[in-house]
């Protein structure tokens, strides 16, 4: 939870500890909590390097699931035997009438007092998470930035490797 503990932590590994840590890391960028995969982010900004570009690239955006909580109210069926959605109101069958007949050219407005407490339950939610601190680790490790397009930055890597590779085997 403690920025300070976190970076003590990140600064704490030497240079020959590296190798043991970035695993760590790296296994964080495909956690469940996007808070983690961001301070992952973060801790690769300062001690990756090249090896884990890839997973970086992986994790720039990344899938999570919510839990939030929503009003649980079951759908009707009008006095007209027509369905009502769920959250629409439901009306007393004198007002439908009087409304269906003309008889309440205005409209009605129907105010519960007092009112009645919406039961609620909980909805399971996913949402696609642009990492912010990822994009920053990237950027800082290769000097690139491509945004969060994951296309681009895998184009990016592929010609960077290959001419990485080309530029070893032609030196004697």
């Amino acid at each position: 939870e403690s920025r300070r503990v976190r970076e003590a932590a990140v600064g704490g590994v030497g240079h020959k500890d590296v190798n043991k840590a970035l695993p760590f890391y790296i296994r964080a960028l495909r956690n469940g909590l996007n808070l983690v995969v961001n301070r992952a982010g973060d801790a690769l900004a300062e001690l990756g390097n090249e090896t884990v570009i890839p997973q970086l690239i992986d994790a720039l955006v990344t899938r999570h699931q919510y839990i939030i909580l929503v009003p649980d109210v079951p759908g009707g069926v009008r006095s007209d035997g027509s369905s009502m959605a769920a959250g629409q109101a439901m009306l007393p069958p004198n007002i439908e009438l009087l409304l269906a007949s003309g008889q309440l050219p205005y409209g009605v407005r129907v105010q519960e007092y007092p009112p009645t407490p919406v039961r609620m339950k909980e909805m399971t939610v996913e949402k696609d998470e642009e990492n912010q601190s990822v994009l920053n680790a990237l950027n800082l490790l290769t000097g690139q930035n491509f945004g969060f397009n994951e296309p681009a930055w895998r184009k990016w890597y592929t010609a960077h490797r290959g001419g990485a590779a080309k530029k070893r085997k032609t030196k004697p």
